[in-house]
């Protein structure tokens, strides 16, 4: 089934749920989706209200795990940009490379 969805369709629906916007992609849109806040409400002792991103992230997280952090940045990048090619693929890299170097404290200087 998910072998059906180009990865274009599943990149669309990674924003909608990032911007706590539901797609009807991953599912029905749970009871009340609308009418919640963004950030549900923890309360002390009693059950929280869940907020659009209780049920948003996990499924945009879910579509992370389904097309790969490259893949789905390239997508990303197309659809803001109309295109993917080098200028991509350079800032890709150049991201990678910030984050090795930050996680094994590596100076840039």
């Amino acid at each position: 089934m998910l072998k059906d969805i180009p990865p274009e369709r599943l990149a669309q629906a990674y924003l909608r749920l990032m911007q706590c916007e539901w797609d009807d992609l991953v599912g029905k849109k749970p009871l009340g989706f609308d009418d919640m806040p963004l950030i549900g409400e923890s309360r002390l002792f009693r059950k929280s209200k869940p907020g659009r991103f209780d049920y948003t992230y996990p499924a945009s997280e879910m579509i992370k795990e389904i097309l790969g952090p490259a893949q789905l940045s390239q997508l990303l990048w197309t659809i803001n940009h109309g295109h993917a090619g080098k200028e991509w693929l350079q800032w890709y890299i150049s991201v990678g490379i910030r984050n090795y170097q930050l996680k094994h404290n590596i100076s840039t200087r």
